[in-house]
Parts: C-alpha cells; sequence; structure tokens
C-alpha cells in the first residue's frame, strides 16, 4: 500500500497528489487491522503522518466536514459528502490513539446529519463512530432504529 502514498502524504490510486481523504481513510483501517495482528507490519509514523494529513484536509468554511479531492475511479470514490464525513470519522475512531476529545466538532457535526438523515449507510457509519468512542446509549439508539432496515 505504501506505493500509493503520495508525495503530500495521503493515498490515492495513482500516488497522484492530492491524496483521496475516502482512500486514505480506507488505507489507515487496513493499517489498523494489520496492526490488530502484529505491531510491526506496519510503521507508526506512515499512521502519524497519514492522520496528520486528514487532519489538514478539515473544512474551516464547513466546521465538522473535511474537504474532499473530487477525483474518483469510475463509481468508486464518489460517496456523497456526508458519507465521506461519516466515513473518515468512523475510521478515525478506530485508531486506538484518537479521542473523542479530538472529534468534538465532527461528532457535532454528524449528530446535526443525523437529525435528518434516512439514509441506513449514514447511520450505521454514525452508530459505529459512536459505538468506538464509548457512546453506548447513543450508538444503541441508532441501531435499534437501522433495525428497521432489515
Amino acid at each position: 500500500m505504501a506505493k500509493f502514498e503520495t508525495s503530500s502524504s495521503g493515498f490515492e490510486w495513482f500516488a497522484n497528489s492530492p491524496g483521496h481523504e475516502t482512500l486514505t481513510s480506507y488505507g489507515l483501517a487496513q493499517f489498523q487491522d494489520m496492526m490488530d495482528v502484529s505491531d510491526d507490519i506496519v510503521d507508526e509514523t506512515t499512521i502519524s503522518r497519514t492522520v496528520e494529513w486528514l487532519w489538514t484536509r478539515k473544512n474551516p468554511e464547513k466546521p465538522g466536514s473535511f474537504i474532499l479531492n473530487p477525483r474518483t475511479l469510475d463509481t468508486f470514490g464518489s460517496s456523497t459528502q456526508e458519507i465521506s464525513d461519516a466515513y473518515i470519522v468512523w475510521v478515525l475512531t478506530t485508531l486506538k490513539n484518537i479521542t473523542i476529545n479530538e472529534l468534538t466538532v465532527e461528532f457535532q457535526y454528524l449528530h446535526s446529519l443525523y437529525q435528518n438523515s434516512t439514509d441506513p449507510y449514514f447511520m450505521s457509519l454514525y452508530c459505529g463512530a459512536l459505538h468506538n468512542v464509548g457512546m453506548e446509549a447513543e450508538a444503541s439508539s441508532i441501531a435499534q432504529l437501522l433495525t428497521v432496515f432489515q
């Protein structure tokens, strides 16, 4: 996967800068899964550098959201802004060194979107992120709502 890291950090299908935020998040999720198997598979500096790059992609004009690279590969990578934001936050919450305090604005933003959402994928990502940071009551409430989509 290191071959797909861009010169400016982040990851992209052909290692072209700038990186792609959701693809980079997917890479982080893969790195975390690999580290769950063995600590020496992925260099910690790669994860730190990648997380730092994602922090630079926070959208100052829309707090809680991320600036997204508009490039897509066919239909992959062309999710809505809301889905991408929820996915990025969900992935960040799977990392062992990220706390809810670092994502307060993002959680507030996702909560505001959730209040009007009927999208089960968005709701699932938000529910998973809440669960990952220990907000079990909120996550359970959303999980219960998701049962109607089964």
